[in-house]
């Protein structure tokens, strides 16, 4: 506990800028989402796809 209470150094801030060749990373996910289709309301599963380098 002691070495814990001691002051630390300022910390500082740094920026990793994220760099994607082109089809290298993608980000996929599911959702449900409510659609009106004909009158109808209805729940449909929905994919979702990014690519990462054209963000």
């Amino acid at each position: 506990m002691k070495r814990w209470k001691q002051p630390r150094p300022a910390l500082t801030q740094a920026f990793v800028p994220l760099v994607f060749p082109a089809g290298d990373a993608a980000q996929f996910d599911w959702s449900h989402e409510q659609v009106e289709l004909g009158g109808v309301v209805q729940t449909i599963k929905l994919a979702h796809f990014r690519l990462a380098h054209s963000r």
